[in-house]
């Protein structure tokens, strides 16, 4: 879901469609927490910087227009 074209890769490996600019937030959020999708991080890092997540997020939704969701990962 989402749009662009996604690459597939060990996190993506039957290349679903990935909205890029959230792609970006999450590795953005991840790379500032010195982590990875195979090395998450703590919940303690992610509470500290908890209202900057959340602001990321807000900015995005706060810019989409039409119609639009997100799914659930499995």
């Amino acid at each position: 879901m989402g749009e662009g074209h996604s690459i597939g890769d060990l996190s993506n490996v039957e290349v679903h469609n990935e909205d890029y600019e959230i792609l970006k937030i999450n590795k953005s959020i991840l790379s500032s927490l010195n982590s990875s999708w195979v090395n998450p991080p703590t919940i303690k890092k992610i509470t500290n910087i908890e209202q900057d997540i959340v602001r990321r997020y807000q900015v995005y939704v706060d810019n989409k227009n039409g119609i639009w969701g997100v799914k659930k990962q499995k």
